[in-house]
């Protein structure tokens, strides 16, 4: 089962290019930092680092796909980055030992769980899913 979830998070990872351990998107604050070569090394740093948390990736994804109820609709109660920080502070609870987990990492899991996504309006990195309130508060007690 583990391998046929790590094969879906292959797909998910090929439809989300941008998709890395900061988010949804490329890093586009640096833009006027740093040259066109520094962006790519840093954005292919970061779909490395998300690649190399799977496991971290199928377990949040199981938590999600077990006690959020999906809605017809996308969401806009917290956007992605709240999220993670709410779930965060829970995984021990659910017997994750891994205590800080990145943005990216919580996108991807939720996309694993199959859950939709849309991007926020305020924040290019940042996105909505189609997660239930009242679920998602009771599971993470927020």
């Amino acid at each position: 089962m583990m391998k046929n979830e790590k094969n879906k998070l292959q797909d998910i990872l090929k439809k989300y290019p941008k998709l890395n351990s900061e988010g949804i998107c490329y890093n586009t604050d640096m833009v006027y930092k740093k040259s066109l070569k520094e962006i790519e090394k840093f954005n292919n740093e970061c779909r490395e680092a998300l690649e190399s948390r799977k496991d971290i990736i199928i377990s949040i994804s199981k938590i999600l796909q077990k006690y959020i109820i999906p809605t017809k609709t996308i969401r806009t109660f917290y956007d992605s980055y709240q999220m993670k920080n709410i779930v965060e502070k829970q995984l021990e609870t659910f017997g994750v030992e891994e205590c800080c987990i990145s943005h990216g990492e919580f996108v991807a899991a939720a996309l694993l769980a199959g859950f939709k996504i849309r991007k926020c309006s305020y924040a290019k990195w940042n996105v909505h899913f189609n997660m239930q309130k009242q679920s998602f508060e009771r599971t993470f007690h927020n």
